[in-house]
C-alpha cells in the first residue's frame, strides 16, 4: 500500500529543491510552514517533515525565534558540498559506466549539441537544464536510485549560477567531451576521474569569481 504521507513528503521536499535551485525561493529567505501547505495543497505534517530533511540536506537552517530560513552558503559551505559531490558524482559514473546503451550515448550526444548550440546566448536557465539532464542520465545509468537521491540532495544546495561565470560554458563542453569519450571506451576509472576533475572545476571557477569579487570590493 502507498504512504500518501511519504509521497507528500516527496512532493515538498522536491519543490523546495526544485526553487532554491531556480532562486525561485532566494538564499536567506524564511519558509513558513502554513503558507508552503497552502501553496502546495497538503496539510502542514508533510510540509513538517520535509523542512526537517530539507535541514539534515543542508537546503534550509532552523534560527532561533525566528523559524526556519534558506540556507547561505559561506565559501566553506560551498567547498564542502563540491567535496562530497565530487565523491558521489565520480562513483556514479564509474558505475554507469558499462551499462550506458547506443540509446543513453545518442541522447547524451543530443544534450551536448543542444548545450554547444547555446554558447554566445544569455539563456543561462537553458543551459543549466541542459548541463543537469545530462549527469542526470548518466547517474541515473549506475543504477542505484539511493546514490542518485544523495547527489540530487547535495547538488541542491549548491549555487546554480555556474553559467553566468564568462568562459565557464566553453570549459563545461570541454569536460563533458573528455567524460563521453572516456565512457564510450568503458573506462569507468577514467571517466571517474574525469568526473571529479570536472566538479572541482566548477568550484574553482566560484571560488575564482568570488575572490575577484573581494578584491575589487573598496576598503572600509
Amino acid at each position: 500500500m502507498t504512504n500518501l504521507r511519504a509521497t507528500k513528503t516527496e512532493r515538498v521536499l522536491e519543490y523546495l529543491r526544485e526553487a532554491i535551485a531556480r532562486g525561485t525561493i532566494a538564499p536567506g529567505q524564511p519558509i513558513r510552514e502554513q503558507e508552503l501547505a497552502t501553496a502546495l495543497g497538503v496539510s502542514r505534517t508533510p510540509v513538517r517533515e520535509a523542512l526537517r530533511r530539507a535541514q539534515i540536506a543542508g537546503l534550509l537552517q532552523y534560527v532561533a525565534y525566528r523559524g526556519v530560513k534558506v540556507s547561505e552558503l559561506s565559501v566553506e559551505d560551498m567547498v564542502e558540498l563540491y567535496r562530497i559531490r565530487s565523491l558521489l558524482e565520480p562513483f556514479a559514473t564509474k558505475l554507469a559506466t558499462p551499462r550506458l546503451t547506443a540509446t543513453h550515448f545518442a541522447e547524451l550526444d543530443r544534450l551536448h549539441l543542444a548545450l554547444q548550440q547555446l554558447a554566445g546566448s544569455d539563456a543561462v536557465d537553458q543551459m543549466r537544464y541542459l548541463n543537469d539532464q545530462w549527469h542526470e542520465l548518466i547517474y541515473q545509468a549506475a543504477g542505484s536510485p539511493r546514490l542518485v537521491g544523495l547527489i540530487n540532495a547535495v547538488i541542491a544546495g549548491c549555487p546554480r549560477d555556474t553559467f553566468s561565470i564568462p568562459g565557464r560554458l566553453t570549459l563545461t563542453l570541454h569536460e563533458h567531451a573528455q567524460i563521453l569519450t572516456a565512457l564510450r571506451c568503458r573506462d569507468g576509472d577514467l571517466a571517474a576521474a574525469l568526473m571529479e576533475g570536472h566538479i572541482l572545476s566548477a568550484v574553482a571557477s566560484f571560488l575564482a569569481v568570488r575572490r575577484a569579487s573581494a578584491s575589487a570590493e573598496p576598503a572600509a
